[in-house]
């Protein structure tokens, strides 16, 4: 039988769709001149009935479904279909397969044709293997899982992917060729109060061994602030920012940027996670 996977409550999913309202509410008394944002549903490769190890975060992802219009009413069903979108995968995939299907052409190229429409029908364009963010995160979890063979696609297992702003500009429509953002500092002050509230009840209903924030520390110091962390003092690395516990989980900040080397950010998170 195909594996089942974990799910975030029905209270989350409350709080997710009021997000998006309370975004679209204040949006609407900047007079912006982007109106047009995707959105970001937790996708959770945590088989039913196992734990979690590890919620990597990264910032945001445009560019990753459907966008809407925020002049629109925000459809009440969004929210179970940015879930669907993040969770529901290709049959006998896990929800986090398609970075090993999109890893390279090569990788996407020797799947079956119909494999091979879907993810490309998904991802516009995408590969995996030039991100800092899922090379960190795949060697990581290598590590963690014991394995060897970099063949071996399974380094998924135990690990939820979520971003600390679930909403970002995007529009497909544009001739310049689907353009897609990271939210401003104006888009992230809109939505940062769900935000935050949105990563607590991820944290606490995951419970997760490590969470590792791939973004920096000017990232998550709302977050830091908000959530109320523990720093945890005498662990650092040349590529960590800051080290905090919440509700027994430690949290793990990482350097990114040009000159960041995703071996060092692994050798360092190994470090300091013990």
């Amino acid at each position: 039988m195909p594996a089942t996977y974990r799910e975030l409550s029905s209270e989350y999913n409350n709080a997710y769709q009021a997000h998006l309202e309370a975004f679209q509410r204040r949006l609407a008394h900047t007079f912006s001149e982007q109106r047009r944002y995707t959105d970001f549903y937790p996708s959770i490769g945590v088989e039913e009935g196992s734990s979690t190890d590890v919620l990597v975060y990264g910032q945001a992802v445009g560019g990753w479904h459907e966008e809407l219009d925020y002049r629109e009413p925000i459809p009440g069903d969004r929210v179970e279909k940015s879930k669907r979108f993040s969770n529901e995968p290709y049959p006998g995939h896990s929800p986090l397969d398609w970075v090993n299907v999109l890893w390279t052409n090569g990788t996407l190229n020797g799947r079956p044709p119909e494999e091979q429409t879907h993810y490309e029908g998904r991802e516009n364009g995408y590969r995996a293997w030039s991100s800092f963010f899922w090379q960190t995160t795949i060697a990581l979890m290598q590590h963690r899982l014991h394995i060897t063979n970099d063949e071996d696609c399974g380094w998924h297992k135990g690990l939820v992917w979520s971003n600390l702003y679930k909403i970002a500009p995007q529009d497909y429509r544009r001739a310049d060729a689907k353009e897609k953002f990271n939210p401003t500092e104006t888009d992230r002050a809109l939505q940062r109060p769900e935000a935050v509230e949105l990563v607590r009840m991820e944290l606490e209903e995951l419970r997760p061994k490590l969470c590792v924030v791939l973004t920096n520390e000017t990232w998550w110091a709302p977050f830091a602030r908000g959530l109320q962390v523990e720093p945890v003092g005498g662990k650092s690395g040349k590529t960590i920012e800051r080290v905090d516990e919440y509700n027994g989980t430690r949290i793990i900040v990482v350097k990114r940027g040009w000159g960041v080397s995703y071996k060092d950010a692994v050798q360092d998170i190994i470090r300091v996670s013990s």
